[in-house]
């Protein structure tokens, strides 16, 4: 008898959800720097102050093909959005054995449009982190985009998410993003429950990414 081949498994998948403008991407990064893989290459933001979204360029172009960024309508083929996204997954599983990664951590915020498609196609840890409406808009405002990317979009976006993972009996994990800003022991806490232990540098390196 030969040995199961685990290689070609995808690993553990760290879903991060949010609003635009909500604070996943600072947190996506703390939870990369501390050892999960992050799939790049990542979109870049047109925001000199914060331009890494780390939101892997082809899962965003894939979730724009199925989900209006604006309208937040479907309109593509679920179908082949969860068929792509198993392929996908296996794919950067891979790259990151590679890289000496045991988890995945992927972000954008038309996930919260995809949760039941999501959870159709992996096991996902799922961190739904929270900002205040006012916040977000500010954020977007500076930012000159869309009404739909902030709060407009908060709206819609955060009672679609829960109520998916509610109606799926999914466990989650809620982050407020302005208290996790605040609070080393919370991030200690997030990383704890994701099953992450970081050497010294790597949690020097998640801590400085928050400064």
């Amino acid at each position: 008898m030969t040995r199961a081949d685990h290689s070609a498994e995808p690993l553990p998948v760290i879903c991060v959800l949010g609003a635009f403008s909500s604070g996943t991407s600072a947190i996506a990064g703390y939870i990369a720097k501390a050892g999960a893989y992050s799939c790049p290459p990542h979109f870049v933001l047109n925001d000199p102050r914060a331009p890494h979204s780390l939101a892997p360029v082809e899962l965003r172009r894939q979730c724009c093909a199925v989900i209006d960024e604006r309208t937040l309508r479907k309109t593509g083929d679920l179908a082949a959005f969860e068929r792509w996204l198993s392929q996908w997954l296996r794919d950067q599983s891979a790259q990151a054995r590679a890289a000496g990664c045991h988890h995945l951590v992927i972000k954008h915020p038309l996930l919260m449009a995809l949760v039941p498609s999501i959870a159709r196609t992996c096991n996902a840890q799922w961190v739904m982190v929270t900002r205040p409406l006012s916040q977000i808009e500010q954020t977007r405002n500076r930012r000159r985009w869309h009404p739909a990317l902030g709060e407009q979009g908060a709206k819609a976006l955060y009672p679609l998410a829960f109520s998916s993972l509610v109606a799926l009996e999914q466990t989650y994990l809620t982050v407020s993003f302005p208290a996790f800003r605040r609070a080393p022991a919370m991030r200690a806490s997030l990383l704890q429950w994701l099953d992450l232990s970081p050497d010294a540098a790597r949690l020097e390196a998640a801590e400085a990414w928050m400064r």
